[in-house]
């Protein structure tokens, strides 16, 4: 039976190379093939195919002779699992994610003299120079949390603190930039107020703006260095700059995450 729904797993992933018996696993986190009833969280299907792994003869013999790349178990955890996102689970990447998964279980997560991470069973463990720990996962739900997600991925918001962006805000208000290159538009922020907007607090001001949408930008297709920016001409108060950060930002927290904490959100974004 796992078998079939093993090639099953194999065609639909349009791969004929990955092993057949990596395939079974896989079969036990895909739902809607008939393998596995009363499906699991994401979690708990993925602790089921490492103890699978771990029992299965010839799966045990390739983590011993040289460990089970990571790719392989991501591919069918992202399979099985569709839009996966380590984040949601408390992980900034995947290999954090697999470490976590493997508590409870005979199986770990070590590095080769390579530094390549691969999985390998925990009574074997010692031969690797490196063997990384079971980790618990991290609450996002922070300013520090949400920080790091708005600083990773598209759209980039990396947000100076309340004060600095709130006097990019109230000089782009003030001076709506027309038709200008970044650069020069970076340069007269930080000319004009002096020392009360270091310029890389004007920078990741200005670049925040320009991911949120606040800007025209001129031609399309071209990087930014060789665009023109105007203020769109809704967004000429200080107040609807706020409100598109923030909007913006919590748009990608949910991305991430599933929801936002709207107190947690105000503060990091720096209206409350």
């Amino acid at each position: 039976m796992f078998r079939q729904c093993a090639e099953v797993v194999r065609r639909r992933v349009g791969s004929r190379r990955l092993p057949i018996r990596y395939a079974t696993a896989m079969a036990f986190l895909t739902p809607g093939i008939g393998c596995w009833s009363g499906i699991p969280p994401p979690l708990a299907r993925t602790r089921e195919v490492l103890r699978w792994y771990a029992e299965d003869s010839e799966c045990r013999n390739d983590l011993i002779r040289e460990g089970m790349h990571l790719s392989v178990i991501q591919e069918g955890v992202r399979y099985a699992v569709p839009g996966f996102q380590p984040m949601r689970f408390g992980f900034m990447k995947f290999i954090e994610f697999l470490q976590h998964a493997c508590a409870e279980t005979p199986l770990c997560v070590a590095r080769g003299s390579d530094t390549h991470a691969v999985l390998v069973p925990r009574t074997y463990a010692r031969y690797y120079p490196e063997v990384l720990p079971d980790l618990e996962p991290v609450d996002w739900h922070t300013e520090e949390g949400y920080r790091a997600i708005l600083a990773q991925g598209m759209p980039v918001l990396r947000l100076p603190d309340r004060q600095q962006l709130h006097a990019v805000f109230a000089w782009l208000t003030a001076n709506p930039p027309f038709k200008c290159d970044v650069g020069s538009l970076i340069e007269a922020i930080v000319s004009s107020n002096g020392d009360a907007i270091p310029y890389e607090a004007a920078k990741t001001g200005v670049l925040s703006l320009v991911a949120a949408g606040a800007f025209e930008q001129s031609p399309i297709g071209v990087p930014l260095s060789e665009q023109v920016l105007t203020l769109r001409p809704e967004l000429r108060e200080p107040s609807a700059l706020w409100a598109l950060v923030s909007a913006a930002a919590k748009r990608k927290i949910e991305s991430v995450l599933g929801h936002a904490d709207e107190a947690i959100l105000t503060r990091t974004v720096g209206l409350g």
